[in-house]
């Protein structure tokens, strides 16, 4: 960012090239605000509907959210903050909806890591562009983004929480991912 105001400052051109950068910074906070906000009311909404249920899904469609959001953003960083400013989103609304701190820390793990999971495995093992009318294509994204990416992570978490849950919540937790 210096470099860009030293350059602008140099009255090469470089103001209209520090405004495009700016604009582009600002279309990536932009998205991210959007992507945690969608992020957000879908976690609220799937705690709430899962509690009974000790908060396992069939479908989980925050990290659905998250994971297509991630397609969208073009730079690593720009991911990384997503992904940490979710897992901090994920946190702080179930802590809000009355979640046990354990809990919020373990969901606020499992769902961005879930999400990122499932998006390098799909541009790892998918063809891009995804064409769902070739039955290989959509076979190995039903296998990446359905099966693979959300069970690793919900092992991983159902370990971690092995102590604080009993063996019925930690199978929910598990199969419940699926």
């Amino acid at each position: 960012m210096l470099t860009l105001v030293n350059k602008a400052l140099a009255g090469d051109g470089g103001i209209a090239k520090l405004l495009r950068q700016i604009r582009v910074e600002l279309g990536d906070l932009r998205l991210l605000i959007g992507v945690l906000a969608a992020f957000g009311a879908a976690i609220a909404v799937g705690t709430e509907l899962t509690r009974e249920s000790g908060n396992a899904a069939a479908i989980w469609p925050a990290n659905g959210i998250l994971c297509a959001a991630l397609f969208l953003v073009p730079r690593a960083g720009t991911r990384i903050a997503m992904l940490v400013l979710a897992a901090l989103t994920n946190f702080l609304v179930m802590l809000v909806l009355g979640d046990v701190p354990l809990a919020c820390l373990a969901f606020a793990v499992i769902n961005p890591t879930e999400a990122y999971l499932t998006f390098w495995l799909i541009k790892r093992f998918c063809n891009a562009p995804l064409n769902f009318t070739y039955g290989r294509n959509l076979v190995s994204f039903f296998v990446v983004a359905g099966f693979l990416g959300p069970i690793l992570p919900s092992i991983g978490g159902a370990t971690a929480t092995f102590g604080h849950a009993t063996g019925d919540e930690l199978l929910k937790m598990v199969s419940g991912r699926l």
